[in-house]
């Protein structure tokens, strides 16, 4: 009996943390591509900006499915 409370707690732990791992990797992304974004804009590159802002704009869609997904998991498996 205890047993299988340990065994589940500790699943419940390790499933919790992958999923904080996948949040902090989307949030790691998307600082990568705003400071490359405001590279760009220091060095007056414009012609790459629109594909830099469509790549933001698809890690920032992502962090926050990230996040939904995180809650979801995280709420099922307790």
């Amino acid at each position: 009996m205890i047993k299988d409370q340990i065994t589940r707690v500790l699943v419940t732990t390790i499933i919790w943390l992958e999923k904080v791992r996948q949040v902090a990797f989307s949030f790691i992304n998307l600082l990568f591509y705003l400071l490359l974004l405001l590279q760009l804009l220091h060095h007056h590159q414009l012609r790459l900006i629109p594909i830099y802002l469509v790549l933001l704009i698809c890690l920032v869609r992502n962090f926050f499915n990230t996040q939904n997904h995180l809650e979801i998991n995280f709420l099922s498996s307790i």
